[in-house]
């Protein structure tokens, strides 16, 4: 069975590897960051010093070539105790390519291929959300820009600006909700640039009824930062993970599991309302149609009153709640 490491380069730099995690704080070198990226990004190839070369240092000088092997050192001793079981970057005379015998999933590809399909699909808006929920921030965003970083980030850009737009016209008539969306764009120093591409894309399309009330969601999100993050299932469960190894004893912690199982709201309807009423520093995500899981920073009272406004929200409510500290799974 090959490995499966998964690394994050939207918005940071970022392993993980068998429930570890190793980011650019641990590898604190961006040279060393720039070289796993690079042979990440080619890893369908074999690059030889020469190439390395060009890509890390922008010249084919004989001394930067054979600072490469020094570089290639220092960063497999930067990682090796990371990785235990496995050697990542390997080579064969002057060439140099990642580990065939692991798989790499990266955050960039998955935005690429939920973009791909988005604009295949039928089902733009739940493909519109998984994109904007991958959307951490520019590619790399410690690295100096050059032609990698700038295609990357416009491709990058693009995806999420056609995911809002998607977003709105799905819901043009109910704008209030994708305010969760546009609250998780605006985290970002970007969400500028991301907006004038939404409105501007709005304008190409001639519908200019739409863009006032798109800017205005924008500058009521804006000044209104403790909604809820909504994120993915498996990052959800990372957190919850980081959540348990901390134990905060003065800040317990729950996860609530809330269904509505005879709601007439549809699950984004119920989403948004979920997010507009927990706000402060919880953290959601959706299993199954009308299940959600919420991660509260709360002592047990004010679980006690989250749950009250959650039951409020539609009927068939039900809901179940541990402290972080008493749980040992999190699938």
């Amino acid at each position: 069975m090959s490995a499966i490491i998964n690394v994050r380069m939207l918005g940071t730099f970022e392993i993980e590897y068998n429930q570890r995690i190793l980011n650019y704080n641990d590898i604190h070198s961006t040279m060393a960051i720039k070289l796993l990226s690079q042979l990440i990004l080619h890893r369908q190839e074999d690059l030889d010093k020469w190439t390395l070369s060009e890509y890390l240092f922008g010249g084919t000088k004989q001394s930067q070539a054979n600072s490469i092997k020094t570089l290639i050192w220092r960063t497999e001793k930067l990682i090796n105790e990371f990785f235990v079981d496995y050697t990542l970057i390997c080579h064969e005379a002057d060439s140099y390519y990642v580990n065939q015998s692991i798989e790499i999933i990266t955050d960039y590809d998955q935005l690429f291929t939920f973009h791909k399909q988005m604009q295949e699909s039928m089902e733009k808006d739940m493909l519109a959300r998984e994109i904007i929920l991958l959307y951490k921030g520019f590619f790399l965003p410690m690295m100096e820009s050059d032609h990698i970083t700038i295609e990357m980030n416009h491709r990058i850009i693009r995806a999420v600006i056609d995911a809002l737009y998607v977003l709105i016209r799905h819901h043009e008539h109910h704008l209030h909700n994708i305010s969760s969306s546009i609250e998780h764009i605006i985290k970002h120093d970007d969400e500028q640039l991301i907006q004038n591409g939404v409105l501007h894309k709005l304008g190409q399309q001639h519908q200019y009824h739409l863009q006032n009330k798109v800017l205005s969601l924008f500058n009521k999100n804006q000044h209104n930062e403790d909604f809820a993050l909504e994120t993915t299932p498996y990052y959800f469960a990372r957190l919850c993970q980081l959540a348990h190894r901390k134990r905060h004893r003065s800040r317990e912690q729950y996860v609530l599991c809330v269904r509505y199982k005879q709601s007439y709201l549809s699950n984004v309807e119920l989403k948004d309302r979920i997010l507009h009423a927990i706000r402060n520093d919880a953290c959601i995500t959706q299993f199954k149609n009308g299940e959600f899981y919420i991660l509260l920073s709360h002592q047990t009272v004010g679980v006690i009153n989250a749950i009250n406004k959650l039951a409020d929200i539609a009927e068939g409510f039900s809901c179940e709640y541990h402290n972080i500290n008493e749980m040992t799974h999190f699938d």
